[in-house]
């Protein structure tokens, strides 16, 4: 069991303590039910970052530190601009605060055009998906970040396959008119 203990000490005029009064709370059910939620949080298939708003990353699920190549330990505090390439670097800040201004969901920028970077320096293509919430009085963006880049590969194995149909299609049909013509 997990008690919380609140109260104060009543003291004489030598300051020494004649009462306690306060209450006990029974919190092991709280305690509980956050270490699920903490569990849920770190099994999620999808990247998760909670970011304050300096922007320094306040809770990065296993799922994000494995996508961006960090351990795990060391998402907590870092910047979130180190995880965006460096050409956009230093307008990303000026879109952190533009965003504080009217946060609300949605998506942090057109698919095609957001990039990752993983600790080793790869850029690489992602959907970011933001959220504002508070928590303790403090504003915080949840940050859903999800890799396209075998998304990505099969659009461009796809696009090359239908490329060389329709080529197939162009041949074939010359080879029938040449054929017709003969």
């Amino acid at each position: 069991r997990w008690i919380l203990l609140k109260g104060d000490v009543e003291h004489d005029a030598d300051g020494r303590p004649l009462v306690v009064r306060g209450v006990t709370v029974d919190v092991s059910r709280r305690r509980e039910e956050a270490a699920v939620l903490r569990t849920l949080l770190e099994s999620a298939p999808s990247a998760l970052l909670l970011v304050d708003a300096e922007g320094a990353v306040r809770f990065a699920n296993l799922e994000a530190a494995r996508m961006f190549d960090y351990p795990p330990e060391a998402m907590t505090g870092l910047s979130v601009d180190r995880l965006v390439p460096d050409e956009v670097r230093a307008g990303h800040a000026t879109y952190r605060s533009v965003y504080q201004i009217d946060p609300r969901p949605r998506e942090m920028a057109r698919a095609r055009d957001a990039h990752g970077l993983r600790r080793g320096g790869d850029a690489f293509p992602v959907e970011v998906r933001l959220a504002p919430l508070e928590l303790d009085g403090q504003s915080r963006i949840m940050v859903a970040v999800t890799d396209l880049t075998q998304r990505r590969r099969f659009e461009h194995e796809i696009a090359m396959e239908r490329e060389a149909m329709a080529h197939l299609a162009r041949v074939t049909m010359l080879g029938e008119l040449a054929g017709s013509l003969a």
